[in-house]
């Protein structure tokens, strides 16, 4: 039968179905073979022949006869895995159902009765004597996963005879058949086309039987799933063969291939689409989980907890928490590191080599296994490949932060980075220099390390990404606060943009907008704090840098506490900001989601309500776009310094050397990150006392451990205190000295931008008031970088002045010889904030995961045309 002929007789088919009146259960094979005994049949044939206009009218006008249809293909199914679905009939009968059923069940879920069909009894599944029948779903799901460990149909079938040509795959050992080498198998077992292509098809189904959420409100995402309790469970025997089939299938994955150029153009990749497949199963399996928040956060604290007993948990996610030999731990880490590297290589021949376009999908399965596994992240702390996944996240974060459709995308790179800065290992590891290798745009060149390579693209997405990034300023800075202890040297470029940072986040029109910007300002105190009190040796740049800027310190310090002087803010026409030259490439990344208002002034707009809108112009499915996670929740921990660490971070580095303080109940919730950030200051520890520790102990003592030649700041005592001598109550002139004129000139374009910062969205009805100011002024933590300008200002001012100091380097030479031990505070505690789950975040993660899945099943489209209720859909407009 002809291709043509093929199509016109389904269609025949569907239209018989939908007009017979008579009952068809009990018509005979002859008339169901119909459906899926034709070779010509493609899945496109299937989504294009059975119309969406066909599907609602079977639910309408034919209900018992869609019934019957669901009910066959489902048997058919089930009857090819008892008989091992040998023989080409077999193959083309099981692959054409397996479509059929993509295609139907998005429309069955729309409504709630029809949902009910799959959990009706199959009274044709076998049973032994007194059981119940399993349901239509549960039949379904077991016999999908028997299909995919089938020889000759998903796996190369073994030479040896016996067991490995049975009659029932229920005799078969699917951990023998694991489908490709990796974890749990040596040798990779060969592969076809074919074969991987029905791998992907299966695949799918099993996706689309798991979409029933993709038609509950955003309210009622907690509703049970009972498709995925069940294949999560005990009740699948595949389980370990699945996972590690998935696994080793994307971690062998290699889109070079033998590094022919354009190789992939001419034999196609069939793997590339199984792998695609492969992870977005994984990004399923490995988000569910049964059981309340409350023991999901225990589990994911304790991956090294026993297996969750049969029907208990989620054992994907139990088998991934055990993962613990350091060859699969390395063979996870480098092929998904690997495949996240590859959008951002460069050749030197355009497209020569494949890209993979599921980056998302990847980010996602990384984020669950560091999640889940504490002994995978430790690992890939370790491991050499780590900024290969460094770079290519913050490449994508940079990219992403003026396009709308890849919000999502950019908070989960953030979100990663917020789980691996909780880590001391972390921070340690950023001290590498940086060697660029590819061309990372809009940042300046410079010569640094990966720190400072953070912090730039950090500053770039808060100075020129979309507006409705700002509620996640607070994520971005507190991964900045995690890892400012150990960084050992900041260029004088990151210098620059801190310190715009903090010029831009302390004026008045941006900390009285909102009740929480000035959140903002203790975060960036606490990093300068950390780096002045546990690695000022290397980091005279930004010693230099806060003396340049002293004046905006003392301004912090008089911030008015008058009613009069707390009126609405607005943008000065004079402010410096609005006259500087801007970073090149700020103002058209920044354009977008801006709008003027009367005044010709640039306001940043906030969409409030969560919603992932797409539209499907041109027959594809755009990436939707996803709004801010919202909710971040965060505990914070002390952590024991130790100064051999942080001076040698090419040290061993140890699995455990971060020690932490559990936090009490009451503590947790003053640390707890809403849309706003926590209090910097933490509320168990008293705010270090002026004297310094040059008061109670001897010259000889405090000089003990110093490097040779190295001198000895005198007190700030023996100088008139800038800091005292300032005006009080923001009345009066600032301060004026000689260090003004005589330090040379800070590069003011490389430290100014005129993006949404600087046009903080309003709080409706939010009025500042002196009560307010006070509550928080009083706890800024500026003691520390006041002590350091009461030292170094007298002695800078008077070394220009004595010497005819010409350049900057002469003043970093004299910053670098010398030290302030004694003369600082008590070191304070180290504090790390470490990403906690919530059911906030969680609920967003889950539509973001959905949201994506939709976008990339578009070829079929599975869930188009149908009824989405998690997120908002698009459609074009008409005309």
């Amino acid at each position: 039968m002809g291709g043509g002929s093929s199509r016109q007789a389904f269609r025949q088919a569907v239209l018989d179905l939908i007009s017979t009146k008579e009952a068809v259960a009990g018509q005979g094979n002859t008339f169901w073979e119909r459906y899926w005994s034709d070779p010509s049949l493609t899945a496109q044939d299937y989504f294009a022949l059975l119309t969406t206009e066909d599907v609602q009218n079977l639910k309408k006008d034919a209900s018992g006869n869609l019934t019957a249809l669901c009910f066959k293909v489902v048997e058919r199914i089930s009857v090819a895995t008892t008989t091992a679905c040998t023989g080409p009939n077999d193959h083309i009968a099981v692959l054409n159902c397996v479509r059929l059923l993509t295609r139907l069940i998005p429309f069955l879920f729309e409504d709630s009765d029809w949902r009910l069909l799959f959990w009706s009894p199959a009274n044709f599944s076998a049973t032994q004597e007194g059981e119940q029948p399993q349901a239509l779903a549960q039949v379904l799901l077991n016999s999908l996963a028997d299909l995919l460990f089938c020889p000759d149909f998903t796996v190369v079938p073994k030479t040896k005879q016996g067991p490995e040509n049975p009659d029932d795959l229920s005799s078969i050992d699917s951990c023998e058949h694991i489908w490709e080498a990796g974890i749990g198998c040596s040798v990779s077992p060969g592969r076809t086309a074919a074969i991987d292509s029905h791998r992907t098809e299966i695949i799918k189904l099993l996706v689309t039987c798991f979409s029933e959420t993709l038609y509950y409100k955003p309210e009622e995402i907690g509703a049970p799933n009972r498709w995925m309790l069940h294949f999560t469970s005990s009740e699948n025997r595949h389980v370990l063969p699945i996972l590690t089939s998935l696994l080793n299938v994307t971690c062998t994955y290699d889109p070079v291939g033998y590094g022919v150029p354009y190789y992939w153009t001419m034999v196609g990749d069939p793997r590339g689409d199984l792998v695609e497949a492969a992870v977005q199963l994984l990004c399923l399996v490995l988000d569910y989980y049964p059981h309340s928040q409350v023991n999901r956060l225990q589990a994911a604290s304790q991956p090294q907890a026993q297996q969750p007993e049969p029907g208990a948990g989620n054992l994907f996610c139990g088998y991934v928490s055990r993962l613990h030999q350091n060859e699969d731990l390395e063979f996870v880490a480098k092929g998904m590191i690997n495949l996240i590297y590859n959008p951002v290589r460069h050749t030197y021949l355009p497209y020569s080599i494949k890209k993979v376009f599921f980056t998302q999908e990847l980010y996602i399965v990384l984020w669950k296994m560091c999640e889940l596994n504490k002994r995978f992240m430790i690992h890939l702390l370790r491991s050499p490949v780590l900024f290969d996944l460094v770079v290519p996240i913050l490449i994508n974060i940079l990219e992403s932060r003026a396009n709308p459709a890849m919000v999502g995308m950019l908070h989960v790179g953030v979100f990663i980075f917020l789980l691996l800065s909780g880590e001391r290992n972390f921070g340690v590891r950023l001290n590498k220099p940086f060697v660029p290798r590819i061309t990372i745009p809009d940042i300046p060149k410079f010569t640094g390390t990966h720190a400072d390579l953070l912090f730039l693209v950090f500053h770039k997405v808060i100075t020129s990404g979309l507006p409705r990034l700002q509620p996640l300023y607070d994520s971005l800075l507190t991964i900045l606060v995690n890892v400012s202890p150990y960084l050992k040297s900041l260029s004088m470029v990151t210098c620059s943009r801190l310190m715009h940072l903090l010029e831009s986040f302390s004026t008045t029109w941006f900390l009285f907008a909102k009740p929480t910007n000035h959140f903002l300002v203790f975060y960036l105190l606490e990093i300068f704090n950390n780096i002045v009190q546990y690695q000022f040796d290397g980091n005279t740049n930004l010693i230099y840098s806060l003396l340049r800027t002293k004046e905006v310190f003392y301004q912090l310090s008089n911030l008015p506490e008058d009613s009069y002087q707390l009126v609405a803010p607005t943008r000065p026409v004079d402010n410096p900001l609005a006259d500087t030259n801007q970073l090149e490439g700020d103002s058209k990344a920044g354009s977008e989601g801006t709008s003027k208002n009367t005044d010709g002034q640039v306001v940043s707009q906030i969409e409030p309500t969560p919603a992932v809108q797409q539209s499907t112009e041109g027959g594809h499915v755009p990436m939707p776009e996803i709004e801010p996670a919202g909710r971040v929740h965060m505990v914070e921990v002390e952590v024991e310094h130790n100064r051999d660490g942080l001076d040698t971070p090419t040290s061993p580095l140890q699995p455990d050397d971060t020690p932490t303080s559990p936090v009490s109940p009451s503590e947790q919730d003053q640390t707890i990150l809403n849309a706003t950030p926590p209090q910097v200051t933490p509320t168990r520890t008293p705010p270090p006392q002026a004297t310094p520790v040059a008061a109670t102990g001897s010259p000889a003592s405090q000089r003990e451990g110093l490097p040779a030649g190295a001198q000895t700041y005198a007190s700030a005592q023996t100088y008139a205190s800038a800091y005292d001598a300032r005006p009080s109550k923001g009345k009066g002139k600032p301060l004026k000295s000689p260090l003004t004129r005589n330090l040379m000139p800070l590069n003011r374009d490389v430290a100014r931008s005129t993006q949404s910062l600087v046009e903080p969205v309003a709080t409706p009805n939010f009025k500042p008031t002196p009560e307010w100011v006070r509550s928080w002024k009083q706890k800024l933590p500026l003691h520390t970088v006041i002590r350091v300008l009461q030292v170094l200002v007298p002695q800078v001012e008077k070394l220009c002045a004595e010497n005819d100091v010409k350049t900057d380097q002469e003043i970093l030479e004299y910053l670098k010889n010398g030290t302030l031990v004694g003369l600082l505070p008590v070191p304070h505690p180290i504090l790390i904030r470490k990403y906690q789950t919530s059911e906030n975040t969680e609920k967003w993660f889950h539509s973001y995961i959905w949201g994506v899945l939709y976008v990339r099943n578009y070829d079929p489209p599975i869930w188009y045309d149908t009824s989405i209720r998690l997120f908002q859909v698009a459609k074009p407009s008409v005309g």
